[in-house]
């Protein structure tokens, strides 16, 4: 393929904000699974199915990054603001990504406070903090 160089840049910020818009409908997609009892990985493997979409970047978790995707979302955003365009898509991309990360967090910190009191309380029927565990006994011997 041949392009100006106007466009060849366009390719490369519109390819890799269509990746993100992928991760971030992906779990946009889990969000309502983990709602309504079903499964993601079933849901994207069903949709991968479609040869139209294929299953590339349909696995659900805490967003997009790296050093490509979110800088050029934000240049593709811009781009289309400086020129009189506003790319509302792109701006639910961003805000649903920002979202995801905040959400995937805020469970582990849920699971994590859980395990914790579950260790800590003594009618969880977890082990007394004075037991020791496997692990140090074997250390001990």
């Amino acid at each position: 393929m041949r392009a100006d160089v106007s466009s060849a840049e366009l390719v490369k910020l519109a390819a890799n904000a269509f990746l993100s818009t992928r991760i971030s409908f992906i779990n946009e997609i889990a969000n309502v699974c983990e709602l309504v009892g079903a499964d993601v990985v079933d849901v994207a493997r069903g949709v991968g199915l479609d040869h139209r979409l294929g299953s590339h970047f349909l696995r659900a978790g805490i967003g997009f990054g790296g050093s490509c995707f979110p800088k050029d979302v934000t240049a593709l955003k811009q781009l289309a603001g400086n020129s009189g365009y506003q790319f509302m898509l792109l701006h639910a991309v961003w805000e649903v990504n920002e979202l995801q990360k905040r959400r995937v967090v805020q469970k582990a910190g849920e699971a994590y406070s859980g395990r914790s009191a579950a260790r800590r309380s003594p009618s969880s029927g977890s082990r007394s903090s004075r037991t020791p565990t496997t692990c140090a006994k074997r250390r001990a011997a």
